[in-house]
């Protein structure tokens, strides 16, 4: 047997892949939606170019993204929101180039920053990084 999918729909170029809607290129995913170039993704949405990505929305480029949403470039992340560049994070928000974090919220090169001044600093990488901000 040369592919493995099971009652997935939209999903021609899934292996070992079960109850996977429109995903392409996984392998080893389960209950994921729109998901394009995983590995070991399970009930994830928008995922693409990651691995190990579990129960999280809009992840480009991650490793070990759990319970987190809108994460880019980043690597054993749990339960964060908005995080670019993280590494070891948890329970944050509104990182970017942050490691070793947990709870910290509007966060720039690991150093903590009033909403209004780390926002004017994300749209200025974002343009630079061309992400959406």
């Amino acid at each position: 047997m040369s592919r493995l999918v099971i009652n997935s729909e939209n999903s021609e170029y899934c292996n070992q892949a079960r109850d996977e809607k429109n995903c392409y290129l996984c392998v080893g995913g389960e209950n994921s939606e729109n998901c394009m170039y995983d590995t070991h993704d399970s009930q994830s949405k928008y995922a693409f170019d990651s691995y190990g990505v579990i129960v999280s929305e809009i992840t480009y480029q991650g490793i070990h993204i759990f319970y987190s949403m809108k994460s880019f470039f980043s690597m054993y992340l749990l339960k964060c929101y908005n995080v670019r560049f993280g590494y070891d994070c948890t329970n944050c928000k509104n990182v970017l180039f942050g490691s070793g974090l947990v709870g910290a919220e509007y966060v720039f090169k690991n150093k903590v920053y009033p909403k209004e001044e780390r926002e004017n600093i994300f749209k200025t990488y974002s343009k630079k990084i061309k992400t959406i901000s």
